[in-house]
């Protein structure tokens, strides 16, 4: 299934779905996934701002 070590971060972070992670919990889970460390990147940024942009976009 994976490194051990993965597989209890993983745990760790105990959510069931995948909207319900963080960008950082995301980025790292792609990584220990072996996704390509620069599209993880690419990932992580398009996330961040899009979540900026709608916040931005909400009247406060």
């Amino acid at each position: 299934m994976g490194d051990q070590n993965c597989v209890d971060v993983i745990k760790e972070i105990d959510k069931n779905n995948l909207k319900d992670y963080t960008d950082e919990e995301n980025f790292r889970l792609g990584i220990m996934l072996g996704y390509d460390r620069l599209k993880q990147c690419e990932h992580y940024v398009k996330r961040k701002a899009e979540k900026s942009e709608i916040k931005n976009r909400i009247p406060g």
